[in-house]
């Protein structure tokens, strides 16, 4: 794009440059048909300055479609970063919750792990006590046995009478009753302690299966849980990852889309400057070709008018010495020459013409002001048939305005230091056949035209 606007903004100022003449001073030689085919000129060009506003009305438009188009998807990912953002916050929520989860169950698996620890103690002190149950009774068994064998040999009963009967004396009858109860008791307490020990036995044995199969399932059930648990985790880290993917994903797209959105900008600035510099091409254009039809007119009613102005064609524009010639070697791109003086002499017209182009408001030290030029004042001058431009920069004041027809000789302004300058001086610049223009395409050395002492 600025490839397509600086040749308009040369254009513009190509054509703002044209000569202004009124009607009091047209130039003699300047005949009738040379104004007419300036004029057809002039309405050629603001056709074609026409069209390029159609034309740029239609880009801006199209600008204007891919800025909304880039808007709505900056906003569709906004929503999108949103939306992610929330399931992200969510799921960390999830992760807390199961965290808690785990660590209860953690909690729960190690109780389950201390029941099953302190059942396997128990189901060992019940084996050890079936092992000694069991020699007990094995033991018993052989008591009993001998008991019933020894039965069976006395014809199935002892002669328990006999033995007491039997007794020498009645200390020996106590003696042997005594005897024959104590007897009596232990068998009947070896074959109540042998039933005992039996039923233990039974249900010992049964306890410790049980408690086995709950050991066995206690342990299944902690091992489940731990391996859901596990998955569980493991999948919530996983989609929070997957989300933080996808909002760095959003993020990326977002800058480009915003680095998209300041370049349409960029370019919507340059296409409104240049809809701007078209614009003040149309006025520069309208005036120069109300000028011409002045000057036509005038041409034609007062044939003998000059615009000289004096008896020369230039005179030097202040009263003062130069201080820098055109294009020294150091400078070569200075297309006009500095002069200076003392204080801020006053800075006059070097010939007839009229005002077509003013910046003012300049201050010292805004070396941007006024393309560098600071205050300054564009004239356009004929003479002798042929078309000059002269240009006032750095001026500390102006004192005409655009439109203006100044006489040769008249107050423009003061010296000045406004603008790209480094002190007070006046720079003049003079172009020859044709308009002043951001090459200085048609510039001359004004010391050609005008004799200027030096310090």
């Amino acid at each position: 794009m600025a490839k397509k606007v600086i040749p308009f903004l040369t254009l513009t100022l190509v054509i703002g440059v044209i000569m202004f003449t009124d009607s009091n001073t047209v130039e003699a030689n300047q005949s009738v048909e040379d104004i007419e085919k300036e004029l057809d000129e002039v309405q050629e060009e603001r056709e074609s300055v026409s069209q390029e506003i159609e034309s740029l009305k239609d880009e801006l438009s199209e600008l204007e479609s891919q800025q909304e188009e880039t808007e709505d998807e900056l906003s569709r990912i906004d929503n999108e970063i949103e939306q992610a953002e929330l399931e992200v916050r969510q799921k960390e929520l999830d992760i807390e919750h199961t965290e808690t989860e785990i660590r209860k169950l953690e909690s729960e698996i190690q109780e389950l792990e201390n029941e099953i620890n302190d059942l396997i103690e128990e189901i060992e002190a019940l084996e050890e006590e079936i092992v000694e149950t069991e020699e007990r009774v094995e033991q018993r068994e052989g008591v009993l046995k001998d008991r019933l064998r020894s039965l069976q040999r006395n014809g199935g009963s002892v002669k328990y009478m006999e033995v007491i009967m039997g007794a020498s004396d009645f200390g020996d009858f106590i003696s042997r009753s005594a005897a024959v109860n104590k007897v009596m008791d232990q068998d009947q307490n070896i074959i109540h302690q042998h039933f005992e020990d039996i039923q233990f036995l039974e249900e010992s044995v049964s306890k410790v299966e049980e408690s086995k199969d709950q050991v066995e399932e206690n342990k299944q059930i902690v091992e489940n849980n731990k391996g859901e648990l596990e998955g569980k985790q493991q999948s919530l880290v996983t989609q929070k990852q997957e989300l933080d993917s996808l909002i760095a994903s959003l993020g990326e797209r977002k800058d480009e889309q915003q680095v998209m959105l300041a370049s349409l900008n960029e370019q919507q600035d340059d296409l409104e400057k240049y809809q701007v510099s078209l614009a003040e091409e149309q006025e520069i254009l309208a005036a120069r070709e109300q000028s011409l039809q002045n000057q036509k007119e005038a041409a034609e009613t007062q044939p003998s008018a000059t615009q000289s102005g004096g008896s020369g064609k230039f005179i030097t524009p202040m009263q003062g010495y130069l201080t820098s010639p055109y294009k020294p070697s150091h400078r070569p791109n200075h297309n006009g020459i500095d002069m200076g003086g003392n204080g801020s002499p006053p800075i006059y017209a070097a010939a007839t013409g009229e005002v077509y182009r003013v910046t003012s408001g300049c201050t010292v030290g805004n070396t941007g002001c006024g393309g560098g030029y600071g205050n300054v004042v564009y004239m356009t001058h004929y003479i002798d048939g042929v078309p000059y431009d002269t240009v006032y920069a750095h001026l500390s004041s102006v004192n005409v305005s655009v439109g203006d027809v100044v006489q040769q000789g008249q107050q423009i302004g003061n010296m000045g230091n406004t603008g790209h300058s480094y002190g007070p001086h006046l720079h003049f610049e003079i172009h020859r056949g044709g308009p002043w223009n951001d090459e200085k395409s048609n510039a001359v050395d004004p010391k050609q035209y005008i004799s200027v002492p030096s310090r």
